[in-house]
């Protein structure tokens, strides 16, 4: 059994799983997670209610092997953002990663993106390659589609390395293709700083907050690093029920995306109070139009 780390070592890297009801994808993910080249890791993992037994089973039994894992039973099913909160409420270090039971990395990847972004302290995440899973005909058998998903968040991932905040903040907004990032390497005080809500669509915008907080760097010259990603598009009602929304998300699903995404430039997310109350009106405004734009987009 492996020791359990503590949060005086500043390696350790914290690996936040909130999961519910997927026992088989559970195992795969604590198997890569456990082969990781660096090991100072913790795993805490929030079952969120889950009505099939195994997980529980699953879980308790990778505890058992290897301390580094922490489990969590959610007495009752506490939904998707609540959940993720949770588990990183309890986070030792300032270095987290969100992950998903339905994704897997390959050996060296939190190696690579701790080693970066402790030594870039301008940079607020970090992640490498993506590999998509080929789901494309099982996404057909459950009637959704799969659009085309690149290997890095976005074309040019240098976009996401400039200088101007507010820059790289609508270049995420406008141009992300993978949102495998969202598993990506982060700091803990920058998740902190952002503002969350449950609306569709919301790791998009959570992302851009990322963006305009800090650098993303994508990580290229490592071998055996890449993030494999396991999900699955579903359609807009079912994300409507998971986040717990509103009858008018199911109408109008963008509507709560646009509106939060402008009072919080303006009112909620402490990492945009750096531009003053004026510029914050300016820069509100533009990124509004920028999402009534990809939203007109998404509608043709």
């Amino acid at each position: 059994m492996t020791d359990s780390v503590t949060n005086n070592n500043p390696q350790l890297v914290s690996v936040c799983m909130p999961i519910y009801n997927r026992p088989e994808l559970l195992k795969r993910a604590l198997d890569h997670l456990l082969a990781q080249s660096h090991e100072n890791i913790e795993i805490i993992v929030s079952d969120d209610c889950s009505p099939n037994e195994e997980v529980k089973e699953v879980l308790l039994a990778y505890a058992a092997r290897d301390a580094r894992i922490k489990p969590f039973f959610q007495p009752e099913n506490l939904g998707e953002l609540k959940n993720q909160e949770f588990v990183i409420g309890r986070a030792s270090s300032e270095y987290i990663m969100i992950h998903s039971e339905d994704d897997y990395l390959e050996k060296n990847y939190i190696k690579a993106c701790y080693d970066f972004l402790a030594s870039h302290p301008d940079y607020a995440m970090a992640t490498t390659t993506c590999i998509v899973e080929p789901q494309r005909q099982r996404a057909a058998e459950r009637g959704f589609t799969h659009p085309e998903a690149g290997e890095y968040p976005i074309a040019d991932p240098a976009l996401l390395e400039v200088d101007s905040p507010r820059a790289r903040h609508n270049s995420l907004l406008m141009k992300i293709q993978n949102y495998f990032l969202y598993s990506g390497l982060l700091r803990k005080s920058v998740y902190k700083s952002i503002y969350k809500n449950n609306f569709l669509d919301f790791d998009r915008y959570y992302l851009a907050g990322i963006a305009y907080a800090g650098k993303i760097a994508t990580i290229t010259d490592w071998p055996d690093s890449a993030f494999h990603r396991g999900g699955i598009n579903v359609e807009n009602d079912v994300y409507v029920e998971r986040l717990r929304l509103s009858w008018y998300d199911k109408i109008f699903p963008y509507l709560r995306q646009i509106y939060y995404s402008y009072m919080d430039i303006l009112f909620f997310g402490r990492i945009y109070k750096d531009m003053g109350l004026i510029k914050r009106f300016i820069f509100a405004n533009k990124v509004f139009l920028l999402n009534v734009y990809v939203w007109l987009c998404r509608c043709r």
